[in-house]
């Protein structure tokens, strides 16, 4: 099961026009299912779902992978994770937004 959404960016300052994901773990060497969504708390819209990234054993480790999507500005992001084997586990997930400079 899933999370509970974690506001990353409450609102994005330009158009962005891709998304680099960012997650390091806080337990060993699961995979982890992680959605990015757009739009206010509560009623948050997956804009990328499902990204499987195995954070290896070593605590500290990040992983990252990157997306081409549109986000407008003034778009809240938030991220919400899936871990397989530990209960309770935790990931801190970033983001880095490439903006439009046009």
């Amino acid at each position: 099961m899933k999370g509970s959404y974690a506001q990353i960016i409450a609102s994005t300052s330009k158009r962005a026009i891709a998304i680099t994901v960012i997650a390091q773990n806080s337990s060993s060497g699961a995979p982890y299912a992680i959605d990015i969504a757009t739009g206010g708390a509560g009623s948050e819209v997956v804009l990328i779902g499902n990204i499987l990234l195995r954070i290896e054993d070593t605590l500290g480790d990040a992983r990252t992978a990157s997306f081409p999507v549109l986000i407008p500005a003034g778009t809240r992001i938030a991220a919400r994770c899936q871990e397989r084997d530990h209960t309770g586990a935790t990931v801190a997930v970033g983001v880095a937004l490439i903006e439009d400079d046009a």
